[in-house]
């Protein structure tokens, strides 16, 4: 290994430490609680060190939500292979799902915790999350084109699929279903037949 390569390898390396840390504190102290200097602190750099990489805090908030949207992408993987555009938004729904719900922190960080919304008004955010969005987005219109559903609204059904499959999630996130008497399992069992029962409803 040459010097050059060495040396990017290096920053590499660093550059991971502090999204490691930056992840660990944003999960634990929020994101108003989390400051440069304290991440720096944590890995025992310097804060001048955190400002080669990143900006501000701003900005490494939002790579770190990139790493946590490109999991969720690559958790896509098998699915995008589906023809039937009916089946593939299905099993998206529940990628989605299962998904986010064996990664809590990285789900509370890329939609509950209160965060900046700069990076939502990026015009490359589209390109740094992925294709989550569009992968929706150009189902559905498949859907419809096809009429497998009864719906012709796109954007009503990509709603009502996000906040169904999105709401399902964050209360099973939060544990809220044990206000409802319900356990881990049966909490999951009832969100898979929620979606099923809602796929039964816009099948054409």
């Amino acid at each position: 290994m040459g010097i050059t390569e060495r040396k990017e390898r290096q920053k590499e390396e660093m550059k991971k430490n502090i999204q490691d840390a930056a992840f660990e504190m944003f999960v634990t102290e929020g994101y108003a609680g989390t400051s440069l200097r304290e991440i720096a602190k944590k890995i025992e750099y310097s804060p001048a060190t955190i400002y080669l990489y990143y900006k501000d805090k701003d900005a490494l908030f939002f790579d770190i939500q990139i790493q946590c949207f490109k999991k969720l992408i690559q958790s896509y993987s098998k699915v995008v292979e589906i023809k039937n555009p009916f089946e593939r938004l299905k099993e998206m729904g529940i990628a989605y799902m299962k998904h986010n719900m064996k990664n809590p922190q990285c789900f509370n960080l890329m939609f509950l915790h209160d965060s900046p919304l700069e990076g939502l008004k990026r015009e490359d955010r589209m390109d740094k999350y992925g294709n989550a969005i569009g992968f929706l987005r150009d189902t559905v219109k498949e859907c419809i084109k096809q009429k497998l559903i009864t719906e012709k609204n796109e954007m009503n059904v990509r709603l009502e699929v996000w906040g169904l499959t999105h709401g399902l999630t964050t209360l099973f996130v939060q544990r809220s279903y044990e206000g409802m008497g319900l356990t881990n399992t049966e909490a999951e069992t009832y969100m898979m037949k929620c979606w099923e029962n809602y796929l039964a409803r816009i099948k054409a």
